[in-house]
């Protein structure tokens, strides 16, 4: 029986018994959607770093909150990185969702990523790695910032806070960021500031320093909030608590000195002390950066 007829008799038996002939029809098979390269190549290259485009980033919440995009170390940053493109790695988080969609959130690396942007960088080195723990996420971030460029005393302080309220215990802060555990305390005890008292700080973070911070505000009960605010707002006015005038707390020498050793020689570096005396303090983490240390103080 040749197969037209067959099909034939097939059609003819439905009819007869009342049945939609839609039955004798196979529907034709759904085909998944055909997945997106860019995330097969990020799946790819997890724990790896790779060029990922600028426009793919995300920032979410970042430990580094207190930014001043518009300073003069900031475009020092974006005229560098115009030049010579990013030359430390960032790194981010693949986020995948169930409908194949995927986010690429950066974990360590806000402030590249904008230099980057504003520089009209299309694409920067990136390390992949699988969305985790957000615990772990913030003592990235953290651990990053602290080993690269110097972060704001409240920024710290609230990252510390975080990993707290995440389960951390202060010894495990005092040892993973090897801080003596009376100076996380401290931190900890400016986490709890007044958020009244925190937006004076962000308002003028320059004004405010660790040593600052610890020594004239830390050491004494405030009998308001409005009071502690108040004697924050007379740091930035330049006038102390008895009235004087203030002095500045590193000199405008000095913080460029430590913003080109961490722009231009990748060695991080921290100025303390007031505009009369001070110090500079030179960290390295390789034998690399101990060379490029040497040669920049090398005399002729």
């Amino acid at each position: 029986m040749s197969k037209r007829q067959k099909a034939a008799d097939v059609l003819s038996k439905i009819a007869s018994e009342g049945k939609d002939l839609s039955v004798a029809v196979k529907p034709p098979t759904a085909r998944a959607p055909a997945e997106d390269a860019t995330l097969q190549a990020l799946r790819r290259n997890l724990g790896k770093v790779v060029l990922v485009p600028v426009k793919l980033l995300v920032i979410e919440k970042n430990v580094r909150t207190i930014l001043d995009t518009g300073s003069e170390e900031f475009e020092v940053l974006v005229e560098d990185i115009r030049l010579n493109g990013v030359r430390q790695n960032i790194a981010v988080e693949l986020h995948e969702d169930e409908k194949g969609g995927y986010r690429l959130v950066v974990v360590f690396g806000q402030r590249r990523v904008l230099a980057a942007q504003k520089a009209g960088i299309e694409t920067i080195p990136s390390l992949i790695v699988r969305a985790g723990d957000p615990a772990d996420r913030i003592f990235l971030g953290l651990a990053e910032n602290l080993f690269r460029t110097e972060m704001h005393p409240l920024d710290k302080a609230e990252a510390y806070q975080e990993l707290i309220d995440a389960g951390w215990s202060t010894q495990m802060l005092s040892e993973k960021f090897e801080r003596k555990k009376r100076t996380v305390q401290g931190f900890l005890r400016l986490a709890r500031f007044p958020e009244k008292a925190k937006a004076v700080i962000r308002g003028s973070p320059d004004h405010f320093t660790t040593h600052l911070l610890f020594n004239r505000f830390l050491g004494r009960a405030w009998e308001s909030e409005a009071e502690l605010a108040q004697a924050l707002k007379q740091v930035i006015e330049g006038r102390s608590n008895n009235g004087a005038p203030s002095r500045k707390i590193v000199s405008e020498e000095a913080s460029k000195l430590e913003q080109s050793a961490v722009q231009y020689f990748g060695v991080a570096c921290k100025a303390s002390g007031t505009a009369d005396s001070g110090k500079l303090v030179f960290t390295w983490q390789s034998r690399e950066e101990l060379d490029k240390l040497n040669k920049l103080f090398q005399q002729e």
